[in-house]
């Protein structure tokens, strides 16, 4: 159950983030959870887009199969250790930044990019491991 204040609002409204089918991109700010993981983020599955801000999380372990994601950006994560397995869990990712995280692993985001095929742009930790080719085909 999330619950959501708009700006400049008093009141909150409390959701299951999965219920709602059309839910292409998700912005979260501040995820809290004691497991240090996102096992309970709940996202629904044909999301295109997650986007985490200042998370207390560990690990990505956790996240739920998105198997249409595309993009996943993780910023201000700052006990952030591991990128989990990305490459079974969110198959379709093109676009990957890990970014202010500062306790990630050296080495997990080439072994992240190595597992994800069709990965076209990843900045894990100071470093652009994938460029897309400016050409076209």
């Amino acid at each position: 159950m999330h619950c959501i204040r708009s700006r400049g609002s008093r009141t909150s409204v409390c959701i299951r983030i999965g219920t709602l089918p059309a839910l292409e991109s998700l912005h979260s700010w501040r995820y809290r959870d004691t497991s240090k993981t996102l096992a309970r983020l709940d996202p629904p599955g044909d999301l295109h887009e997650l986007e985490i801000y200042w998370a207390n999380i560990e690990t990505l372990e956790g996240l739920p199969r998105l198997p249409r994601l595309r993009r996943l950006e993780m910023h201000r994560c700052r006990d952030l250790r591991s990128l989990g397995n990305l490459g079974s869990v969110c198959p379709q990712l093109e676009h990957l930044i890990v970014d202010t995280c500062g306790k990630v692993q050296d080495g997990e985001g080439a072994r992240v990019a190595s597992e994800l095929a069709n990965l076209q742009h990843a900045y894990v930790k100071d470093r652009l491991l994938v460029k897309a080719s400016s050409a076209q085909s």
